[in-house]
């Protein structure tokens, strides 16, 4: 939370890839695409909720994290339908797009762009 604002973490994690097969759970560095972040995700400090998405639900869960099974037709579509589809569910007043294939983005990477969010600026 930030301004008495909540913010939803959404990792969204398809299991099928076009070019690149089970690429969100395949190794990078020693931990899964997916796992990065995650770890990241959980150390924010202003992540009210975190949750992950996807198309195979036993991929979604993670201690900590809340699993959205994702209907095929919003998992092969764009992020922007899956936070629409995300914020159905769970309402949230800002929504932060955690894409599993960044895996160098950290926690203060995270709180610093929701700090840079027109919304909380001064």
């Amino acid at each position: 939370m930030i301004s008495g604002k909540s913010v939803l973490g959404l990792i969204p994690c398809r299991l099928g890839s076009k070019r690149v097969p089970i690429k969100n759970i395949r190794d990078f560095r020693g931990k899964s695409l997916l796992s990065w972040a995650v770890d990241e995700a959980r150390k924010s400090k202003y992540l009210d909720r975190i949750i992950i998405a996807s198309d195979h639900i036993n991929l979604a869960h993670r201690p900590g994290c809340t699993a959205l099974y994702l209907p095929a037709t919003i998992a092969n579509s764009t992020s922007s339908n899956c936070a629409k589809y995300a914020l159905r569910f769970y309402p949230h007043d800002l929504i932060c797009l955690l894409q599993p294939t960044s895996p160098l983005r950290t926690a203060a990477d995270i709180d610093a762009c929701i700090e840079l969010a027109p919304a909380f600026s001064t």
